[in-house]
């Protein structure tokens, strides 16, 4: 029995870009502060999607953090173009949370080695990316 896929996307590979932690000298041992999420998809390019994410705190707060992951997912369908809902739906239901938990368990990897309690970041109930695709067709 062959298992198929909802999304005919692969992951190639998950790249954690940056990460910047700054602390006040004293921490409460429960800290909550807002994040924002910046998700973009980079300019496609058949058969591969580049997924940039950006998780960032105001500068202000007890800890500003900023840190960005880059997903790479290739096409594995067979269908000559991309379809943009398609890519949409995919990206947001997938790739989105999938690059999320990268910089998740780093920002609480890190937090735990700076001496303090571990920063658990709450995901979002949902991911959003806006997205303007053309068709994509394979050269």
């Amino acid at each position: 029995m062959t298992s198929t896929s909802k999304y005919p996307f692969e992951q190639v590979n998950i790249f954690l870009i940056s990460l910047s932690i700054s602390r006040k000298q004293s921490i409460p041992e429960k800290v909550e502060f807002p994040i924002s999420i910046e998700a973009k998809l980079a300019e496609p390019g058949f058969p591969r999607l580049q997924v940039n994410m950006i998780v960032k705190t105001p500068v202000e707060t007890i800890i500003a953090f900023n840190a960005e992951a880059v997903g790479l997912f290739d096409y594995v369908g067979e269908d000559k173009i991309f379809d943009p809902e398609l890519v949409a739906a995919f990206v947001e239901e997938r790739a989105l949370p999938l690059i999320w938990v990268y910089i998740d368990q780093l920002v609480r990897i890190v937090t735990s080695q700076m001496g303090m309690n571990p920063i658990n970041l709450k995901a979002p109930v949902h991911f959003e990316l806006n997205l303007s695709l053309q068709e994509i067709k394979k050269e």
